[in-house]
Order: C-alpha cells, then structure tokens, then sequence
C-alpha cells in the first residue's frame, strides 16, 4: 500500500488532537491490541475503550481498524 505522504502529513497533524485517554488506547491498537485486552491492560469498560475508538476514528477520520493501522 503506497502512502501519500500529505495525507500522512496531516495524519499525523490529527494525532495532537487525541486526549491523552484516546492516546493510550491508540497506543495499544498499533500494538495489534484487540478491545478486550485494552480494556483490562487500562482497567477499562469495552464500552469506554469503544467510545474511545469511536473519538478516536473521527479525529483521526479513518473508518475501519484496517485503515487506522496503515
């Protein structure tokens, strides 16, 4: 998959906007985490590390794990 470097310019821009919360659990999914493993690594409901994820995509406006992981 070839990565256009503006768009991974501005990306990474999106990253700053991530609360330090949302952070971790971004963290932890570059780390291949799945949501249950977050949720007990930070002692988290998997109905806050989903809230999270949801924050999460829309900052960073990626649609699916796969496309944040790439």
């Amino acid at each position: 998959m070839e990565i256009n470097p503006e768009k991974y310019r501005q990306f990474l821009e999106r990253l700053d906007t991530l609360t330090p919360a949302e952070r971790r659990v971004f963290d932890l999914y570059v780390q291949e985490k799945k949501a249950s493993e977050i949720a007990d690594e930070l002692v988290l409901s998997i109905n806050t590390v989903k809230y999270h994820n949801g924050n999460i995509y829309g900052k960073l406006e990626v649609e699916s794990r796969k496309e944040l992981l790439a």
